[in-house]
């Protein structure tokens, strides 16, 4: 190590220069490593490389494991600033290697975490997880402090995998930990990225609980960067659950608090909660004010997800307001982005949304052939927009005379779901039978079809479709 007084400043010029000439290359190798930190905090991480390329060559002579482990962590850092993520892992798996050799044993911790956060910033998560996994094997092996950190930061991986239960476990194993090593601080953070996972589970009662939770301990220790975290999740459950008025007054207070350092993503996410409790609360024209503001945002921030979240939204939307030349462009948008980005239920969503705007323009091809889409694909089975497609395209080919295809989704039906097949659904399968029996011949059987299809559409509140069918019996008799 270099000679000088713990007084001294380190990063002294002259001091610096001084040790860079001795003859000792443990010496010069500090003082070179001190360099290139005075050199990257001075603006110039360029140079510092270079400099600590230097250290690299210095170390390795040395044989120096534990000081190239040190070395390969700054030239990793440094480049993860310079957004040269890739560059940046490749150090910081040399650093593992060292670690390894010196047997630093946190020191490789801190190198599996420096290659997980590369990974993550690059969106390869798995990988990521995998660099995880074995910090947290160390951690446990060597009673690690920080332990709490690796479990919250691998269940955020496996999160974002949809590894959702193992996540779910992690997190509250890292809640215990952290309470275990003093770090109370950390608990609402944690109880947030639970809260996230419990609602990509679809538990979003118990998400709103761990949310709300989070939300008071943040509010206790004036964290408002988990205050702001935990009321977005507690407005987006309230809006999942239907209570829009509860969540439009916690984003007005959201929106109300200075946004100065607030993530511009995170503002745009909350904002599209906001449109969407405007739109539970029937506001549609205010929503769509908004979404037109909101989604050339999020597609400029490659905030896809959400962008085609917006997209079929504002769709929705346009049709219930009649504006439907501009629904059906915006609801197009909304397939072809989601087709590019394999979102299978925004997919399914906007393209049964394209074909219900088909129906209200009475353009009853298109509306079958975008029916066609949804129920053509097998895996769409478990979702309503299938078997709500099945009976508008069963019904359709009855009316047209194709038994064929018509009985194929009639069966379907019958066969489906109870959770999923509604009475309406069950009412148009009975009213294809209607006309299939009626093309037959068969009367009394087709006006008892058509009798059990007008007692499901009263059951299901469509009670235009009994009054139709009911006007279609009188014409026959």
């Amino acid at each position: 190590m270099s000679d000088y007084d713990e007084n001294e400043d380190a990063f002294d010029e002259n001091k610096i220069n001084e040790e860079i000439a001795s003859p000792d290359k443990r010496v010069r190798a500090d003082a070179i490593e001190r360099l290139a930190q005075k050199t990257f905090f001075e603006g110039n991480p360029e140079k510092s490389l270079v400099y600590l390329a230097t250290v690299a060559d210095l170390r390795s002579e040395l044989e120096d494991h534990s000081g190239l482990m040190w070395t390969y962590n700054q030239m990793g850092y440094v480049e993860s600033e310079r957004a040269h993520f890739k560059e940046a892992l490749d150090y910081y798996k040399q650093m593992i290697d060292q670690a390894r050799k010196a047997m630093h044993t946190k020191g490789e911790i801190d190198g599996l975490s420096g290659c997980a956060s590369m990974c993550r910033r690059m969106k390869r998560y798995n990988e990521a997880a995998d660099f995880l996994k074995d910090a947290v094997a160390l951690g446990i092996e060597t009673d690690y402090r920080m332990l709490g950190h690796l479990k919250a930061d691998l269940a955020r991986m496996l999160r974002k995998s949809g590894e959702l239960e193992a996540a779910e476990q992690l997190l509250r194993e890292a809640q215990e930990t952290f309470m275990q090593n003093g770090f109370e601080n950390i608990v609402p953070r944690v109880e947030n990225e639970l809260a996230s996972t419990l609602f990509d589970e679809a538990n979003i009662e118990l998400s709103l609980a761990k949310a709300t939770e989070a939300y008071h301990l943040a509010k206790y220790d004036e964290n408002n960067r988990e205050i702001d975290r935990a009321q977005f999740l507690m407005a987006r459950c309230l809006n999942q659950l239907g209570r829009f008025s509860e969540a439009f007054k916690i984003l007005e207070e959201m929106k109300a608090r200075s946004t100065n350092r607030k993530r511009q993503k995170h503002r745009a996410r909350t904002d599209l909660e906001f449109a969407r409790a405007l739109v539970g609360l029937d506001r549609r024209r205010e929503a769509s004010a908004l979404l037109n503001v909101l989604i050339p945002v999020l597609k400029s921030h490659k905030l896809f997800f959400e962008a085609c979240d917006a997209i079929r939204m504002q769709g929705h939307n346009l049709i219930i307001v009649g504006e439907l030349l501009e629904a059906e462009q915006t609801l197009v948008e909304a397939i072809a982005l989601a087709e590019e980005h394999d979102f299978d239920g925004f997919f399914v969503e906007a393209t049964t949304l394209l074909a219900i705007c088909y129906e209200v323009m009475e353009r009853h091809d298109d509306k079958v052939h975008q029916y066609e889409i949804v129920a053509a694909n097998p895996l769409n089975m478990g979702r309503f927009e299938f078997w709500m497609a099945a009976g508008e395209i069963g019904l359709h080919y009855a009316k047209a005379g194709n038994s064929e295809v018509a009985n194929r989704y009639i069966s379907a039906i019958s066969d489906g779901p109870a959770n999923l097949v509604t009475p309406a659904i069950k009412a148009q399968s009975e009213e294809a039978q209607y006309w299939l029996l009626l093309g037959q011949g068969q009367k009394v059987k087709a006006k008892n079809m058509a009798n059990k299809a007008m007692v499901n559409y009263l059951l299901d509140s469509r009670t235009d479709d009994a009054t139709r069918l009911a006007q279609v019996l009188r014409e026959l008799d």
